[in-house]
């Protein structure tokens, strides 16, 4: 048995929470309405309590306060962008990583929310066919890093040293450390946690696939928005001076220039609004 065996049949072993499993039901039905999405959200209170602590940040800028799951999905956020949210929350909530000094959750959250919200907003001016919804490429964007916490859970010990060569090495990629020190990167290991909690071959396709370069299978450019996105979020977050895309992805996805300039110059007067957001969810 090799060294990395063990460490995937740990993944393979995390059972989501009862919560997940019911709200997963619920956001993947097509015809539920916002008042049983409420319900369901309202039986975990802490992903309440986030819910609408989200859509009270000043992000969104509500005149008036959201009081209750219904307020924040009718008057703020609306029925997707919640689904997707939730989502994410309920995956997160089933991993501990207290063990794991070097796990930043704040930070983690932030890669997530950046991601997801600029890949949203590309979707919508990318000029190819099979261009992914926006709704879609929002979740794509929140779950791409799940991965990171999954090890941060099974292998709490291993994935501090990981953080720690990081910090030391910061333009190395991560997936290249944790091969190194662990023998399976953040990807694989995301897959593994989808494929096993049962979230769409989307889903799965999209956490094993966005950082590959060269990837053209199934999807190919949702992923490419993701790895885009991820990209973009990377260096704003490591404070780069001038944060630009990768222009030979923008060029394949048929970006209009315009638009395209529009979305970008937006995301970096954002970027503030949403780290501040994160917090709302660590």
């Amino acid at each position: 048995m090799s060294d990395v065996e063990p460490l995937v049949r740990r993944l393979k072993e995390i059972p989501p929470l009862a919560e997940m499993q019911s709200m997963l039901k619920a956001v993947s039905d097509d015809n539920v309405d916002f008042q049983e999405l409420a319900k369901v959200i309202e039986s975990s209170p802490p992903i309440a309590a986030r819910i609408i602590k989200v859509a009270n940040s000043a992000f969104y800028g509500l005149p008036s306060r959201a009081n209750s799951v219904k307020d924040a999905i009718i008057r703020v956020l609306g029925l997707d962008l919640v689904r997707s949210l939730v989502v994410a929350l309920a995956a997160s909530s089933s991993f501990r990583t207290d063990k794991c000094p070097g796990f930043d959750t704040h930070q983690y959250w932030c890669s997530a929310l950046l991601t997801a919200h600029l890949a949203r907003r590309l979707a919508r001016v990318i000029g190819i066919e099979g261009a992914p919804d926006p709704e879609d490429a929002y979740l794509n964007g929140l779950l791409h890093n799940i991965g990171v916490i999954a090890l941060a859970h099974v292998s709490p010990e291993e994935m501090d040293a990981v953080f720690t060569l990081a910090k030391r090495e910061p333009e190395r990629p991560l997936h290249d450390i944790e091969t190194q020190m662990i023998g399976l990167d953040h990807r694989q290991a995301g897959v593994l946690i989808a494929a096993q909690w049962g979230m769409p071959d989307t889903i799965q396709t999209n956490i094993g696939n966005f950082a590959t370069l060269d990837y053209r299978g199934p999807q190919w450019p949702a992923c490419m928005l993701t790895r885009v996105c991820a990209e973009w979020t990377r260096q704003s977050l490591a404070g780069a001076a001038d944060v630009r895309l990768d222009t030979t992805a923008v060029g394949e996805l048929k970006m209009d220039a315009g638009d395209l300039n529009a979305v970008i110059d937006s995301a970096h007067q954002e970027v503030q609004s949403i780290i501040d957001l994160a917090k709302m969810l660590t």
